[in-house]
């Protein structure tokens, strides 16, 4: 529980479709990525905010794009 919790149901609510125009994404914080030891030059970094939380930033990646990806591999 607590702001990490609050953190992730705000980031459900996120703007990537009003910015992007995508409907099918992956999107993770940037400490998720380092985490899970992911490079982050196939994702667009956003910024998402939030009051009582500040800035978050967030990369994210079109699901419809990587699936022709694997099709085609």
């Amino acid at each position: 529980m607590g702001t990490d919790i609050n953190l992730i149901h705000k980031l459900c609510k996120n703007h990537v479709f009003e910015s992007m125009g995508w409907r099918g994404y992956a999107l993770f914080t940037n400490q998720g990525l380092e985490r899970i030891q992911t490079d982050k030059a196939s994702f667009v970094q956003q910024t998402e905010s939030y009051e009582h939380l500040g800035d978050v930033k967030t990369y994210v990646r079109d699901m419809h794009v990587r699936y022709e990806e694997m099709k085609t591999s």
